[in-house]
């Protein structure tokens, strides 16, 4: 379509692959989901939105198969904003789209619908019950000075971060009918979300055979 042809020429997408989750014990990117590592699946629904892709990880090795860009953080150790950081200083786009790696439900049209409007705001970022959504949201490079001063005042909390900058929220009544599940922003932080994720995804295959919607639930102990 035309807004992607328009979009796709100033937006990168980037991946955050940090590496071994301690809770995890595992590295999450290569979880699989309906038999496929979530990073694939990742990789294939970014390719929807930009050819632009950027991997971000301390462990470039892991990620050659994938055929996209694989970068180092530019400062170890920051977690999140580091990888952010990372990803806005090695673009020569205007916006990137921040994913992390373990969103077995990322979804495409709520990612399109954040493009549309990314125009005139530091960052466009969806709103869940859990609040606003760092790791599923666009930058603008206009978002630079202000990560990194915060940076150097050790302020490490995008949270925090989006209190200075000029965030457009996506909120629940914009995203979640094109979501009807709920679970675009599922991450996996343990093995019990993981369980839950291929529980999921085993419903859906069968929901999807039967052509019955599956049922919006809250899982309160999923998040943060």
């Amino acid at each position: 379509s035309l807004v992607t042809m328009e979009n796709n020429q100033k937006i990168t997408a980037a991946i955050l692959a940090g590496g071994k989750s301690q809770r995890m014990g595992t590295n999450k990117a290569f979880l699989l989901i309906n038999n496929e590592p979530i990073i694939s699946h990742t990789v294939t629904t970014l390719r929807e939105i930009t050819h632009d892709l950027l991997i971000v990880t301390n462990h470039p090795e892991l990620y050659a198969e994938f055929q996209v860009t694989v970068v180092r953080d530019l400062q170890l150790g920051l977690g999140p904003i580091g990888a952010i950081l990372t990803a806005l200083s090695l673009t020569e786009n205007s916006h990137v789209l921040v994913v992390a790696c373990d969103l077995p439900f990322l979804n495409l049209r709520i990612l399109h619908k954040m493009t549309k409007v990314m125009n005139g705001f530091d960052v466009v970022a969806p709103r869940s019950d859990y609040g606003l959504e760092p790791l599923c949201a666009i930058y603008n490079r206009s978002c630079l000075p202000t990560i990194k001063y915060a940076i150097s005042q050790g302020e490490l909390s995008v949270f925090q971060l989006f209190k200075q900058l000029k965030v457009h929220q996506i909120p629940p009544e914009e995203w979640q009918p094109l979501d009807p599940t709920g679970y675009a922003f599922l991450n996996l932080n343990t093995l019990e979300d993981y369980r839950l994720a291929q529980n999921l995804e085993i419903q859906e295959s069968f929901n999807s055979q039967q052509h019955v919607s599956s049922p919006k639930t809250s899982f309160d102990c999923i998040r943060k």
